[in-house]
């Protein structure tokens, strides 16, 4: 499993492709901002993000979740 959080719906949609394109992960799930990426991350296992997350006004790194 693999979130993908981007507020940019188009860069969202261009990380899939290219994770999609790979077939590492068997299911893809998307958050637009860093609200919404932490409820989706609390059962999920990895996270791709950019550094600046739009609504928590901090940076964050993109890392595996153990």
């Amino acid at each position: 499993m693999l979130l993908v959080i981007h507020d940019s719906g188009h860069q969202r949609a261009q990380i899939r492709a290219a994770v999609e394109a790979v077939g590492l992960f068997g299911e893809i799930f998307e958050a637009r901002d860093g609200l919404k990426g932490p409820r989706i991350l609390l059962e999920k296992s990895v996270v791709v993000c950019r550094l600046e997350l739009a609504g928590l006004g901090s940076s964050m790194e993109s890392r595996p979740v153990d």
